[in-house]
């Protein structure tokens, strides 16, 4: 991972290779990540508790989607997964 970008209750947040090791939960909505030389994806989630440590990022959710059409995955977010 290069980057990620989501949001807690504390607000929206950026990790990049190198950050402390950090545990969070994540609200309803979309998070963006991106590896090397490739393109935003997204998720929709329902909330999930994010764990980073040792450059490597773990969610655990019950339900995700996941895709590069911003605008798709945000009707399906709402759709599906209220």
């Amino acid at each position: 991972m290069l980057s990620f970008v989501g949001e807690d209750d504390s607000g929206s947040f950026g990790i990049l290779p190198g950050h402390a090791r950090m545990m969070t939960l994540l609200g309803f909505g979309l998070a963006r990540f991106r590896v090397t030389d490739q393109d935003w994806e997204f998720l929709a989630l329902p909330g999930a508790l994010a764990y980073f440590v040792d450059d490597q990022l773990y969610l655990n959710t019950r339900r995700y989607l996941r895709g590069k059409d911003y605008e798709r995955l945000s009707a399906l977010l709402r759709k599906e997964l209220l």
